[in-house]
C-alpha cells in the first residue's frame, strides 16, 4: 500500500507574500525574547491547522502550515542575526539549540 500524503508537499513552502508578512510581524522585536513571545503567537495557528485536518480541508491546512513555516524560518532569520551579536548571546544563551541553524 502507497502512502497518499495528506497535504502534497509542493504546497508546503511558504509564498513570498506569506514570508513578506512574517517579517512583518517580527519587524518589532527588540530582544531574543520579543522574537520567542512573536513565534509563540504563530503557534496558535497549530489549532487552525488540526481544524482544517479534521474536517478534510487539505488546502487551508497547507496554508497554515505555509505560514507557521514561514514564521519559523524568519524567527531563525532573526535570531541568526542576533547570535553574532554578544550583546545577547551571553551567559543567558550560552549554546544555540542543535538542529536550529538557519538554512538557506
Amino acid at each position: 500500500m502507497t502512502a497518499v500524503p495528506i497535504v502534497p508537499v509542493d504546497q508546503l513552502e511558504p509564498t513570498p507574500a506569506e514570508l513578506t508578512d512574517a517579517r512583518k510581524s517580527f519587524a518589532d522585536c527588540d530582544s531574543y525574547n520579543d522574537c520567542k513571545r512573536e513565534l509563540a503567537i504563530w503557534a496558535v495557528h497549530l489549532d487552525d491547522l488540526a481544524a482544517a485536518l479534521a474536517r478534510g480541508d487539505h488546502d487551508q491546512a497547507a496554508h497554515f502550515i505555509r505560514i507557521m513555516r514561514a514564521a519559523l524560518r524568519v524567527h531563525d532569520e532573526w535570531t541568526a542575526r542576533w547570535r553574532q551579536s554578544a550583546d545577547i548571546w551571553d551567559a543567558d544563551y550560552p549554546a544555540w539549540p542543535p538542529g536550529r541553524e538557519l538554512t538557506v
